[in-house]
């Protein structure tokens, strides 16, 4: 099962004018100015399994879904 780590995501994102925020309970969010979707939390190792990105990607931040995942 492949990976993506945080910091990675992180910058694809930025690409796209988003931002990875981390929430009070430790789930993250994916947000581009008024439009937002949780991704859940990370793993230990602070990379996210590609098949729960694909679930809670969606269309909801106009962000395109990376083709990594």
């Amino acid at each position: 099962m492949s990976k993506v780590k945080k910091k990675d995501l992180e910058t694809y994102i930025t690409q796209y004018g988003g931002t990875l925020v981390q929430l009070k309970n430790g789930n993250y969010n994916i947000r581009n100015g008024e439009k937002s979707v949780n991704i859940g939390k990370p793993d230990s190792s602070n990379k996210w399994a590609s098949a729960q990105l694909e679930r809670a990607w969606g269309d909801a931040t106009d962000i395109p879904k990376p083709d990594s995942i």
